[in-house]
This record gives C-alpha cells, sequence and structure tokens, in this order.
C-alpha cells in the first residue's frame, strides 16, 4: 500500500510535534526542578537567618536576665524549677515543635564541641566547618537524598555576638 502525500505530510508532522513536545517536556521537567532547588534555597537562607536572629536574641536578653536573677542556664532545665534551658536547647524543643516529622532539621556541630553530640556526624558537615574554619565560605548547602528524601543541606557558620555567649563558653574548660 502506497501512502499519498497528505498522509505522509501528517506523519511527519506528528512525528515533528511528539519531538519538539518532548524536548520541551523536558526542559519544564528540568526548570521545574531548579526552580523548587532555588526556592529551597531561598527558604533555608531566609531561615537561617531567623534562627541565628532569635538565638542571639535569647542568648543577650533572656539568658543575661536569668543568669542576672540567679536562675540557671541548662539542658537540663525541666528538672529544675529555677532554670531554663541553653539556647541551642531552646532552639532544638522550637524547631521540633514547629516542623512537621522529617521535614525540618536544625542543628548546631563544632569541630571542637563543648557537648560530645555536636561532633560533626557525615562528610557535609566537616566540609562545611572546614570551609568556615578557612573563613572561604559564609554558606554551604547541597541537594541530595537525606534520610530518605530529596533535601537540601543548608549549613552557615555561628559566630557568638552576644557577651554572653562568649562569657560562658569561654569559661568552660
Amino acid at each position: 500500500m502506497r501512502l499519498g502525500i497528505r498522509v505522509k505530510l501528517l506523519i511527519f508532522a506528528g512525528l515533528v510535534w511528539a519531538v519538539i513536545f518532548g524536548i520541551y517536556s523536558y526542559y519544564i521537567y528540568h526548570e521545574r526542578i531548579e526552580q523548587t532547588r532555588r526556592m529551597s534555597l531561598t527558604t533555608a537562607s531566609f531561615l537561617s537567618r531567623e534562627i541565628s536572629a532569635v538565638r542571639q536574641y535569647y542568648s543577650s536578653t533572656i539568658v543575661k536576665k536569668a543568669l542576672d536573677a540567679g536562675l540557671d542556664v541548662t539542658d537540663a532545665y525541666h528538672n529544675s524549677d529555677r532554670a531554663i534551658p541553653l539556647p541551642m536547647t531552646f532552639l532544638r524543643e522550637v524547631s521540633a515543635s514547629i516542623g512537621a516529622v522529617g521535614s525540618y532539621n536544625m542543628d548546631m556541630v563544632s569541630l571542637n564541641p563543648l557537648n560530645p553530640n555536636s561532633s560533626p556526624k557525615d562528610a557535609f558537615q566537616r566540609e562545611a566547618l572546614d570551609r568556615f574554619l578557612g573563613g572561604s565560605d559564609t554558606r554551604h548547602y547541597i541537594y541530595e537524598v537525606y534520610k530518605g528524601r530529596e533535601s537540601i543541606r543548608y549549613m552557615i557558620p555561628d559566630v557568638a555576638t552576644s557577651q554572653t555567649c562568649v562569657d560562658c563558653h569561654n569559661a568552660n574548660p
């Protein structure tokens, strides 16, 4: 059976349309992924600035007043009527209460932690801390599957800006 010119043109047009549609779909798919990544990076940046501001305020205002009033500042504050949480304990508990399970995680890590549980837990954290120590970066992030979910992992250096923080940490042997 011989195909006429119209049928051949329709088949050709259909193939061209399929190729163009396929390329466009591929482009849109990857553009959406990049858009999602840009939005997650913006969100992570915003959250990190907000967390830093809250921690700084809590440390410089609330902790200072608590210490001046003779209260203890400890991670074991649940067992005492005269104690409030450490700034990091406060932030961990707040982040745990507002984040949906597995969608948000916040922690502080150090190459020389006061708490051994705050040591780097993986290569990403060690690499970020090494970069911060070298003074070359003010943020470090990667996109990866983390705990079974596509995630952005984002770290910023934490610098003690409150005299209350500096005094307490420098007094610790």
